[in-house]
């Protein structure tokens, strides 16, 4: 026999009203990319089995509010990949981001390819405020190893008119 509890609980679940597509769609949620290239050389170095970048965000939006920054990209985890295989591109070195939207590349770098510092830009104010979420569920809320900027195309770089742009620290990738 089925528990009365269950069945219960199956009914209500069932007779609620699924939300339209509009607002499903906009819906963030958080998504874990596993770092299966990385798993071989991680496990002998820490204690984390499952090297992986979790991050907030919507899934079935492509684009909103002038940006489709909102959703990790295909593109990003294609160079993520390119990156595991080669992590000496990166290691110990600082790294710009354009166009980072969910910052899944910058969070790559800095959290698992050892690079010195990565700065995660966007032109749109919504994808820069939502990526301290990324940031924090990674553990990287405090790193001083990654920056947040806010970089417009077409636009002056607030900050550039100083001959020492980033704190006077070069880019390197």
């Amino acid at each position: 026999a089925v528990s009365d509890d269950i069945m219960n609980t199956l009914s209500a679940l069932l007779a609620t009203p699924m939300p339209p597509d509009a607002v499903s769609a906009q819906k963030k949620c958080c998504v874990t990319y596993h770092l299966s290239l990385l798993e071989r050389e991680t496990q002998s170095k820490t204690a984390a089995p499952h090297p992986s970048i979790t991050l907030l965000e919507n899934r079935n939006l492509i684009a909103a509010g002038g940006t489709t920054g909102h959703r990790t990209w295909e593109a990003a985890l294609q160079l993520g990949q390119y990156l595991c295989q080669n992590p000496s591109l990166v290691a110990g070195k600082r790294v710009l981001e354009l166009g980072a939207g969910t910052g899944y590349p910058s969070i790559l770098c800095v959290k698992h390819l050892q690079a010195a510092h990565a700065i995660a830009s966007d032109g749109s104010d919504d994808v820069i405020n939502n990526l301290p979420d990324n940031l924090f569920l990674n553990s990287l809320q405090d790193s001083s190893k990654i920056t947040l900027m806010d970089i417009k195309w077409g636009h002056a770089m607030v900050g550039t008119e100083d001959e020492k742009w980033n704190g006077g620290r070069p880019v390197d990738v």
